[in-house]
């Protein structure tokens, strides 16, 4: 029976093209259109950014001079004193830690928007108008002035983009702890000494160094980095083995309007056999597809698995997972005597599984809703399996949660093939 189903699975071209070839395309097209929304670029080499100036160096200098002019008629070396375009630019861009996370170019709006689109830089930085005068407002006066910078991103660059905002926030956050020390300083010493005197006594507090503390890019010892590659080679993986299990949903009944099913009964073969049989079968090629699909990432996508018992054990196990749900969906279809079971499971109930249980986005771009329900998805614990196999980490909770899946699967379907086998003899009694 089995070499037989194997016989008829193997002339079905549009099963083989979905269980085989569709996931290598899909995994080689969202590898490579995706795969600057994982880290891997930035874990290597620096994130190229633009920045962009909108305000006017010379402008906003004299505006200031202007402003301290109303309150001091003392001259201010406002250069000497603090520049906040070396301290952003040279101080803080030029640091040789954050060099190494990232690197900008100077250029204007339509430059850089040129180079988001040709994908030479990543992220864009605008500093707004005002942008000086009001880092000297708010380094050196009472008052405070709103400052927005913002940072346009590539969409292909997600993650680098998230980046250097919080790069650049952590400029601001080392300017906002400048401020408050400042107007502790003001409070006391505006008493007892002039705008000018307090304005240049002020220089060492304002002036303090904007990266003190060492920026170390590391990994997690022992742990491979996860790139869009590994990632979709699995997570598409994880997705198409659920279609073996739809596809074993239908072979039950298509036994029965073949009358094979009749066939077999009456040489002695029972219904709980056939359906043993169509698992077997759903175990074999989903242990094929994933086979086949491993090697692929292996030797095309250049996935750096290690072939291992470890993997081994990986496929018997979400094999045997869809195998098991593959029994109950046939059994479920034969009771029913309606392909409508298999076809929802096939054309909805992959596609929701796929999306909660991270083979369309990983989980943890995924809202935390999300995240809660994705246990429900057999997927989710597949693309666990895999990963944690990957970067040699523990695999003992999936395997686990695949073995309890094929098992309640396979009993779920055997209940439903005894019962339906019983009324079957009382048919026949009857007629």
């Amino acid at each position: 029976m089995i070499i037989k189903d194997i016989k008829i699975l193997l002339s079905d071209r549009k099963a083989i093209f979905i269980f085989i070839l569709m996931p290598i395309v899909l995994t080689t097209i969202l590898s490579f259109a995706l795969k600057g929304s994982f880290s891997s670029e930035s874990m290597t080499s620096a994130i190229p950014i633009a920045v962009v100036k909108e305000y006017d160096l010379n402008a906003d200098m004299n505006d200031f001079q202007t402003l301290t002019h109303q309150w001091s008629t003392e001259h201010i070396d406002l250069e000497n004193l603090f520049n906040p375009e070396s301290t952003f630019f040279e101080d803080f861009l030029g640091n040789s830690q954050l060099k190494s996370v990232i690197t900008y170019k100077v250029m204007s709006m339509e430059e850089a928007n040129q180079a988001l689109k040709d994908k030479s830089i990543y992220a864009v930085v605008i500093l707004p108008e005002h942008f000086v005068y009001d880092q000297y407002v708010n380094l050196m006066m009472p008052n405070r002035n709103k400052i927005q910078v913002k940072v346009l991103t590539h969409p292909d660059y997600n993650y680098s983009g998230k980046v250097v905002r919080q790069i650049m926030t952590s400029y601001f956050d080392k300017l906002n702890e400048r401020i408050v020390a400042k107007n502790t300083y003001l409070t006391y010493a505006i008493d007892h000494m002039s705008v000018g005197q307090v304005i240049e006594s002020i220089s060492p507090i304002i002036n303090e160094e904007i990266i003190n503390q060492p920026v170390e890019k590391i990994g997690v010892t022992g742990t491979k980095v996860i790139d869009s590659f590994t990632y979709y080679s699995i997570a598409m993986m994880a997705m198409f083995v659920l279609y073996s299990a739809g596809n074993a949903g239908k072979e039950m009944l298509r036994e029965k309007r073949k009358i094979t099913l009749d066939r077999n009964r009456s040489i002695g073969v029972s219904m709980t056999h056939m359906m043993l049989s169509k698992s077997l079968m759903t175990f074999l090629l989903t242990s094929f597809q994933m086979t086949v699909l491993l090697i692929f990432a292996r030797f095309v996508l250049k996935v750096d698995w290690q072939f291992s018992l470890q993997l081994l054990v990986g496929i018997f196990f979400s094999a045997f997972a869809i195998s098991g749900i593959g029994s109950f969906l046939g059994a479920l279809t034969l009771a029913t005597d309606n392909f409508r079971v298999a076809n929802i499971f096939q054309n909805l109930l992959i596609h929701v599984f796929a999306l909660i249980g991270g083979s369309y986005l990983p989980m943890d771009v995924l809202p935390d809703a999300v995240n809660k329900v994705s246990f429900l998805a057999v997927n989710r614990s597949i693309l666990d399996l895999f990963l944690a196999t990957y970067q040699a980490r523990p695999i003992t909770s999936s395997l686990l949660a695949l073995g309890i899946i094929g098992m309640i699967f396979i009993l779920a379907g055997w209940v439903i093939i005894k019962r339906q086998e019983g009324q079957l003899y009382v048919d026949t009694y009857k007629a």
